[in-house]
């Protein structure tokens, strides 16, 4: 089976083992990322930080998201440019009046957000259908994260469901691997 068949096959049996997932068991899990997450060195030290702006169905970041703002902490997090079709981070300062519905439903920065290079944030959490114990993930499909993390240099950090590990994962060259990857019960640094 080639690489590409091989992604395809997992991302399929990684959506129905979220899908398993109730709403409480959800919340619990994004609950010790949470706590695992914020009580981490990684997180204290970060003074920049881009996040995104979680779905139904993945681990919950607005908790993380108010988190930093309260703390004072530069919170980004992507918005789509049509015309390149790529995600770009932009600074929020209030959920409530910095926000918009942007492509496929996802909430993201509105126009009067300010533009900051995924270069300067100092931490990057990253979405996943899946993370390997050796620090790559698996994606969507779409390639939208491998191409913002190929310009980030501060540590990125993967955040997923204890159904989301897996010990292995296809990867190309245009996999970016983690520095972190934290679930409610692992945290993994990998050097």
């Amino acid at each position: 089976m080639d690489i590409v068949s091989e992604k395809k096959l997992l991302r399929q049996r990684i959506k129905e083992k979220i899908k398993s997932l109730t709403v409480d068991e959800r919340r619990r899990q994004s609950e010790g990322i949470y706590k695992n997450l914020t009580d981490h060195p990684v997180w204290k030290e970060s003074r920049k930080i881009l996040l995104y702006a979680s779905m139904d169905f993945e681990v919950d970041t607005w908790a993380l998201i108010k988190k930093g703002l309260q703390e004072e902490k530069t919170i980004g997090l992507p918005f789509y440019i049509e015309v390149c079709d790529i995600y770009k981070p932009r600074i929020i300062r209030d959920i409530n009046k910095d926000l918009r519905i942007g492509k496929l439903g996802i909430k993201e920065p509105n126009e009067n957000c300010m533009e900051m290079p995924v270069g300067e944030f100092d931490l990057i959490i990253v979405p996943g259908l899946a993370f390997s114990m050796s620090g790559y993930r698996l994606g969507r499909g779409k390639g939208y994260y491998d191409k913002l993390l190929t310009q980030a240099t501060g540590k990125k950090c993967g955040i997923c469901f204890e159904c989301q590990i897996v010990d292995e994962l296809p990867v190309e060259n245009h996999d970016v691997k983690m520095n972190y990857v934290i679930t409610p019960s692992l945290i993994v640094e990998f050097k």
